[in-house]
């Protein structure tokens, strides 16, 4: 079974090929099997991409990920213990990242929204909060 595909294409794949030592049809074999792994995980290589390139923003950004119940238990606590320092670290916080979002941000993978302060529920719903949207 033969496939075609754009010479230009196949160049830049032989050069990346040489780089690492590597076969042309070792690599494009490697790029089958990765292409077919995703697609049986139901996303696509472009998807795959993509969601990498945002979490690599997002982690130049300053954002980390963590576990969504042990964030909003923290943020319980910590308003409790300190109300006042909360709402100072989370206005500096967010002035930061606005500040941040009229330059950086504005060439990467994230929409920012400065959010009202709100009454009830969770703590960080009672601060100022900047909503980081991810555009993937």
């Amino acid at each position: 079974m033969w496939f075609v595909a754009r010479a230009d294409l196949l160049d830049r794949l032989s050069e990346i090929a040489k780089q690492k030592n590597r076969t042309l049809s070792s690599l494009i074999n490697e790029i089958f099997e990765q292409a077919i792994e995703a697609e049986a995980m139901g996303v696509n290589l472009y998807q795959a991409v993509k969601a990498v390139n945002t979490v690599k923003a997002a982690r130049k950004a300053g954002f980390i990920l963590g576990f969504e119940p042990l964030w909003y238990a923290m943020a319980e606590i910590a308003y409790r213990e300190a109300e006042d320092e909360t709402y100072r670290m989370w206005f500096e916080t967010g002035f930061s990242l606005a500040k941040k979002s009229q330059s950086e941000l504005q060439r990467s993978p994230f929409r920012v929204h400065t959010l009202a302060c709100a009454t009830g529920g969770r703590a960080a719903s009672k601060l100022l909060i900047l909503e980081a949207t991810f555009l993937v």
